[in-house]
């Protein structure tokens, strides 16, 4: 598995908070699956937090689920990025993910209250799309610490997309 750590300016790595996710490259037809928040203009690769008493494969797949409506089959994980900033450490697992089939969705009230939408994106354009986290450094901290972890993921799984072909 590829590791990739990303330490913010406010932090370092001694945190005393923590949280983990796990996030899903969806793809077909050579496009990739984004979400896309229209009310904030975040957009992320599927996924989210754990939730007690689940393993990461299964917060894979439930996020997934909830978010694109796709019942997936999950492998090991690819790529994790460790995050810190302030007191805070966050862990993201990446899965290369299957499509088994497409359902509902489950949107929470808050990815409702964002419209969220699912996109697919050629790469050349999701590499366009996470590549302006620089825009954002100093004005949306946020929005900038979200585009740069998934503009990492992006180009570890084409790393390891790479990898697979040779």
């Amino acid at each position: 598995m590829l590791t990739h750590k990303i330490i913010g300016k406010d932090s370092s790595e001694n945190f005393t908070k923590e949280c983990i996710g796990c996030r899903g490259f969806l793809i077909k037809d050579n496009k990739i699956c984004i979400i896309y928040e229209q009310n904030t203009g975040f957009y992320q690769i599927p996924g989210g937090a754990l939730e007690k008493g689940e393993t990461l494969e299964e917060c894979c797949i439930r996020e997934i689920k909830e978010e694109t409506g796709c019942d997936v089959i999950v492998k090991e994980p690819i790529i994790r990025i460790d995050e810190f900033y302030g007191e805070w450490k966050f862990t993201g697992y990446y899965y290369m993910c299957k499509i088994k089939q497409y359902g509902e969705r489950q949107l929470t009230k808050e990815e409702k209250e964002n419209g969220a939408v699912v996109l697919w994106l050629n790469l050349e354009d999701a590499f366009s799309v996470f590549g302006t986290y620089k825009e954002y450094e100093t004005l949306e901290p946020c929005k900038y610490g979200g585009f740069y972890r998934e503009y990492m993921a992006l180009k570890l799984m084409n790393m390891v997309l790479q990898e697979k072909i040779k």
